[in-house]
């Protein structure tokens, strides 16, 4: 189980890699104590919703972000639009 120190309550956390695996796990982790979820990843777009449901029903902001790590405008676009969306980031987690 992650522990997690500290008040993260209302921050928003980006997880690269976490439609599935140690990723989604860490998702999963942050939203249940209070973080917004932007996810990233690939996936069936039925089970990327379903994730994002299921990661909003624990009463956090959840959007999802289809960016390729391998290319940098991808990046690049999913950092501005997450930050457009949530307002700010302020967890990183680089799992991809």
């Amino acid at each position: 189980m992650i522990e997690i120190q500290g008040n993260i309550q209302g921050k928003t956390a980006l997880i690269t890699g976490s439609t599935s695996g140690i990723g989604l796990g860490i998702a999963r982790r942050l939203a249940a104590a209070g973080a917004n979820i932007a996810l990233n990843g690939f996936g069936d777009k039925g089970e990327i919703d379903a994730l994002v449901s299921e990661l909003q029903d624990t009463g956090v902001k959840v959007a999802y972000y289809p960016a390729d790590m391998t290319k940098p405008d991808e990046i690049t676009q999913m950092i501005h639009d997450a930050k457009a969306h949530f307002g700010t980031l302020d967890i990183l987690v680089n799992n991809a």
